[in-house]
């Protein structure tokens, strides 16, 4: 499946091609060498299957954990000390 996989790789980075896949799809995946399988898996429009073919089974949906902003500062550096004085 490397071969699906390069299509499908080239196919999100080329919106030439998208525009030719939107308009003849089987054509475009012939010309790229695609096998009937691969274009049997694509056409299907089943994604777990495709997720499957192109991790062999090894596929595990995953969180991105990003930066969630700015580190918020101790709170006595917002509000000054206003406690009773003794």
């Amino acid at each position: 499946m490397d071969n699906l996989y390069q299509f499908l790789t080239q196919l999100t980075m080329d919106p030439l091609r998208q525009d030719e896949f939107a308009r003849d799809p089987v054509a475009v995946m012939t010309r790229a060498g695609l096998d009937a399988d691969a274009q049997a898996l694509l056409t299907a429009g089943d994604i777990d299957s495709l997720q499957q073919s192109l991790t062999d089974g090894n596929w595990n949906r995953c969180a991105c954990a990003s930066d969630p902003g700015y580190d918020i500062p101790p709170p006595d550096t917002f509000w000054p000390d206003i406690s009773p004085q003794t």
